[in-house]
């Protein structure tokens, strides 16, 4: 039995595996939160599927999680409906990234890109104006890092307001603000209406922060999905352009094999054409990257999918400087080569390594 089958037969409507065998009685209750958490779905999902399906109320753990993942996610909507408001009436120039478009996604926090610096400054006063503290962060983050809490929400989840001081992951600048402000797009979560980047822009975020991280979780992957196959002609060139400009290519990539290798396995189509893919592979590491997965994907991919630190961290270094070198000051080149190693530190923190 597999708590990967069940995390994605649960998860995914669009998911064609036959899955009348899984016996999911058999499966530990803490062992679902965990892969559930870790994967940022919310466990309401399981237990819709696992009514759908006719079988036993689960144990009271899944549901009490149930319940605190729907407030959450409640709570969460309703931060992002206000900090909009409070940014419209204060007219500032800003996008919400790394919003997922699956529905049942968990996300921690409320992620802020605005145009500038000055724009950030016009933010920030408006939180302040609306009752938040604020904090600042450390190891390699960038001095204009702010996050913000609101003190009259002690009683719910705490959901942080995290400013980005441009698109960079730490200190790994990915893009320019000018360019994903220029294709900016109205968008609507739940039941507010707010500004996110273009369909390429989004996707082109959420690959490159994943790999940062050094993982990709299936709420990662099924946005991914719901992005290019919800795209009214979604413009592949602009995202290599982007990607080979920003010596990103390896984290686009991987991210586009991972999403092509799951709709094949788990939904038995194709949405990809293979002139898509093989364009990064001009890139030794992108190379490296396709040797790898072929031996990761040879069976069942395991979510969340872990980058070996090899490839993110120590390749992915010197192939994203050598790109950025004489385009970077080298106060920033040093602080952007570090960055790649910080994820990786916090893997042998917690154990991961």
């Amino acid at each position: 039995m597999s708590l990967n089958e069940v995390l994605i037969a649960s998860s995914d409507d669009s998911c064609n595996r036959n899955v009348d065998s899984l016996h999911v009685d058999e499966l530990d209750a803490k062992s679902i939160v965990r892969k559930f958490t870790d994967n940022k779905i919310s466990l309401e999902r399981f237990l819709s599927w696992n009514a759908r399906q006719g079988r036993q109320t689960p144990a009271s753990g899944l549901i009490d999680q149930a319940q605190k993942d729907r407030m959450f996610r409640q709570a969460w909507i309703k931060k992002l409906e206000l900090v909009s408001e409070l940014f419209t009436k204060a007219r500032v120039e800003h996008v919400f990234i790394k919003l997922m478009r699956y529905p049942w996604t968990l996300m921690q926090d409320l992620d802020v890109l605005a145009l500038d610096s000055a724009e950030q400054l016009k933010g920030i006063k408006a939180l302040d104006r609306a009752d938040f503290s604020f904090v600042q962060f450390r190891l390699l983050a960038h001095p204009l890092k702010v996050a913000a809490l609101r003190r009259a929400d002690k009683a719910e989840p705490r959901i942080l307001v995290d400013f980005y001081p441009g698109p960079m992951w730490i200190r790994k600048l990915v893009c320019d603000s000018v360019l994903i402000f220029a294709r900016k797009r109205l968008c609507r979560m739940s039941d507010v209406s707010v500004f996110v980047p273009s369909c390429e822009d989004d996707l082109y975020l959420v690959a490159t922060h994943g790999y940062n991280h050094l993982r990709f979780t299936l709420a990662d992957l099924l946005h991914g999905i719901d992005l290019i196959s919800g795209a009214n002609g979604f413009d592949w060139r602009y995202l290599f352009n982007v990607a080979e400009t920003y010596g990103t290519a390896d984290a686009v990539y991987l991210y586009l094999r991972l999403l092509e290798e799951y709709s094949k396995a788990f939904r038995g189509q194709s949405f990809m054409n293979e002139d898509n893919l093989e364009v990064y592979e001009k890139t030794r590491i992108c190379r490296t990257i396709s040797s790898w997965l072929k031996k990761e994907c040879s069976g069942q991919t395991e979510f969340p999918v872990r980058i070996p630190s090899r490839i993110g961290c120590v390749f992915s270094s010197f192939y994203h400087c050598s790109r950025i070198l004489g385009r970077a000051r080298a106060s920033d080149l040093i602080y952007d080569f570090s960055s790649h190693y910080l994820a990786l530190c916090s893997r042998a923190i917690l154990g991961e390594t």
